[in-house]
């Protein structure tokens, strides 16, 4: 498993190109594609400043959190889903340093986008559209904007319906765009709800042979339980918008340091964390995911403050 991992990572360097880059070909209409550009700024403008109003001003739905796997389909639901957003949202965090679009269509058809030839990466390119259909139309956008670490650019849909333009998703890191990059439902519905959640410290030193202390081929250096709530959800918001802002980066390599054991109701998934190759491996009830997971090392002092608070060692640092 962890050899596929490396397989799909090692291809998967590619992606930091192409995945908050938008191709934009040029003889693209002027005015359609400022049109698109313009309305997503104003909508990152509004997400920074958390000014619900002009937020859902230029929103509209349908519309798609690729990271919950959810539909929205009216505003009243829209609304909630922004202030819950608000809520967990560090405006220092959502780019605003440059604005591309791409056509849907582009997008939807693959063009320019080598890692289809790769059966994984068409795969997950058709997972991708086949939910964006929900709320795009073939005369859509979708307008990336680069972050300042360019690991950590995000993407953002806008529906054209009638002349009228609208946002519809985002924002998102250009991961998903890509591979696929997000938690499976299902997983994310285990995480959020386990009323209790182990984190481990990991060697990332791989041994020759099985250790005693076992994390799906890993050292354990030490673990805890956290059970106060409120400590169980910085956890998880950090772990989930790690994943939510990775703009399509990842190294070829895996040297895990950080793991996640959650149970509920006889499921368990645990994650394997290498913050130093922005990656993740999954594994639901003991079975190893295909699912490629990315994440970003902006969020790894959560877990090393958790781990040091209850006396757990930690690995070595990886070397800069």
């Amino acid at each position: 498993m962890l050899l596929r991992f490396l397989v799909l990572f090692a291809i998967a360097i590619s992606a930091a190109a192409v995945g908050c880059s938008a191709d934009t070909p040029q003889n693209l209409p002027d005015k359609a594609m400022n049109e698109s550009t313009a309305i997503t700024k104003q909508f990152i403008q509004a997400v920074k400043a958390q000014n619900l109003e002009a937020v859902l001003q230029v929103s509209s739905t349908p519309w798609f959190d690729p990271f919950e796997g959810r539909l929205i389909t009216n505003r009243d639901d829209l609304k909630q889903y922004w202030q819950e957003k608000f809520h967990d949202l560090v405006p220092a965090r959502i780019p605003d340093q440059s604005f591309d679009a791409e056509p849907y269509s582009d997008f939807r058809a693959g063009k320019g986008q080598a890692l289809l030839a790769e059966e994984y990466y068409r795969k997950a390119h058709d997972r991708v559209v086949a939910e964006f259909d929900k709320v795009m139309e073939p005369s859509g956008w979708i307008v990336t904007i680069a972050a300042q670490d360019p690991r950590e650019g995000m993407f953002v849909l806008v529906r054209v319906q009638e002349g009228k333009l609208s946002v519809v998703g985002g924002p998102a890191g250009c991961a998903y765009l890509n591979l696929g990059s997000a938690i499976p439902k299902d997983v994310l519905g285990l995480l959020d709800q386990a009323g209790r959640i182990e984190v481990l410290s990991l060697d990332p030193k791989r041994p020759d042979e099985k250790p005693i202390d076992d994390f799906h081929g890993y050292r354990v250096l030490g673990k805890t339980t956290i059970d106060d709530p409120a400590t169980r959800r910085k956890l998880v918001v950090a772990f989930k918008q790690g994943v939510e802002e990775n703009g399509g980066a990842v190294a070829g390599c895996f040297n895990p340091r950080h793991g996640i054991h959650v149970a509920q109701d006889g499921k368990t998934a645990d994650f394997v964390i290498c913050f130093e190759c922005y990656s993740i491996a999954l594994y639901e009830s003991g079975t190893p995911s295909d699912r490629q997971i990315l994440t970003t090392g902006s969020h790894q002092p959560v877990f090393d403050d958790i781990l040091e608070k209850a006396g757990v060692p930690l690995a070595e640092k990886a070397e800069k």
